[in-house]
């Protein structure tokens, strides 16, 4: 005979409306008492606290809502951790569900489409996002993604504007750790001089067939050691998840490439690579000038005079040939004349801001350029 599950007591009634039973000594209604046997297969009747299946017309969520709920969440998730916009994330939604033709999915492989979708849709806006941003976050191999990628782009049959050095540089300088301590307007110099410097490297052909990221990256140390601060290629290259021995080669190659235009200067015989970032604001300097008194010849002559030797005065046409403010801090000479960034790396307050006017007004020759550089590289000796 049944007893109380609490006082034991066996006097117990059943209650004429719910059906359950209760104790008359304490009151407790006991458990699973009106248990009904389900009879007649799976589409007979259920009882008071039994209920079939999970997936049937009946249940909360069928397994179609049920997987777009949670392709909906890894979207969402991947989004957020790439920070974008509420803009950005609907339109990559938009886009999964245009490829998936509506049925989304799930699994490994629906990571890396929204990790594609978020390449292919930032790529379209313009905005720099490094493919090893989306891996780290998706958590797949390089060819995984790369290959979805170009699948993607070719089902949808979009073209894809060229990628944005300059952008994922600046991207770069505002994100990287070593930079955390350095004040903003600092990396707004630093920016523009890595503006300056990527627009040399792509008139030598220094990105051709290159990836992006290692090319940014021996830019930034580039201009990182111009003013002062001790980069290590190691640690860019780790923070942003790239090959480090890639990005070396990149930073060699561009060194090399202003050793060599350094060298067909009046006093650059003597520069090599391992002095270049010591002489480099006189580069760029002389770069700068030369420009705006060339400014009004022909921009469409080759880079080099010969075969081996590089013509100066056709790279400034065409790498500095357009109305761009790149701008070297730099102190003032005894003499009035406007100096570059210090050898020394040692800070000065004044920031040099030269308008064309200013120049013309100077009337600096390459002379007096030279002769300055001579008696700074006399100073330092």
């Amino acid at each position: 005979m049944a007893v109380c599950r609490r006082c034991k007591s066996k006097d117990l009634d059943t209650d004429d409306v719910t059906g359950n039973t209760v104790c008359s000594n304490c009151g407790i209604v006991q458990d699973f008492d009106n248990f009904q046997h389900n009879y007649g297969g799976i589409s007979g009747p259920q009882g008071t606290f039994i209920h079939l299946g999970t997936a049937g017309a009946g249940t909360d969520y069928s397994y179609k809502d049920r997987k777009l709920l949670e392709a909906n969440g890894i979207i969402e998730d991947i989004t957020f951790r790439l920070s974008f916009s509420g803009a950005t994330t609907r339109a990559v939604k938009a886009m999964v569900e245009k490829v998936t033709e509506g049925e989304f999915g799930l699994g490994n492989w629906f990571s890396v489409l929204v990790g594609a979708c978020c390449y292919i849709v930032m790529r379209q806006n313009n905005k720099s996002l490094p493919i090893n941003d989306v891996i780290g976050v998706v958590g797949c191999e390089l060819y995984e993604m790369g290959k979805m990628v170009n699948r993607v782009v070719d089902f949808l049959e979009l073209q894809l504007p060229e990628f944005d050095v300059v952008g994922l540089l600046e991207k770069m300088i505002r994100g990287f750790s070593g930079f955390s301590g350095v004040d903003e307007d600092k990396k707004d110099l630093m920016i523009k001089q890595g503006n300056f410097v990527i627009q040399c490297a792509i008139k030598w052909f220094l990105t051709t067939g290159r990836r992006p990221g290692p090319v940014a990256v021996s830019v930034l140390v580039f201009v990182a050691a111009l003013n002062g601060f001790k980069v290590r290629i190691e640690d860019v290259a780790k923070e942003l998840n790239l090959v480090v021995a890639t990005c070396r080669t990149r930073y060699k190659e561009l060194l090399e490439a202003f050793v060599e235009v350094a060298q067909g200067l009046p006093w650059g015989k003597d520069v090599n690579v391992k002095n270049i970032v010591n002489n480099a604001p006189f580069v760029m300097k002389y770069m700068e000038m030369k420009s705006i008194e060339n400014k009004g010849v022909n921009r469409k002559r080759g880079l080099q005079e010969g075969r081996d030797k590089f013509n100066l005065k056709n790279v400034v046409d065409e790498c500095l040939g357009r109305e761009a403010d790149h701008r070297i801090e730099g102190d003032r000479d005894p003499d009035g004349i406007r100096l570059a960034y210090s050898i020394t790396g040692e800070d000065h307050d004044g920031v040099l801001e030269p308008s064309i006017s200013d120049l013309e007004n100077q009337k600096i020759s390459y002379k007096d350029l030279a002769r300055i550089y001579s008696k700074f590289k006399a100073d330092i000796a």
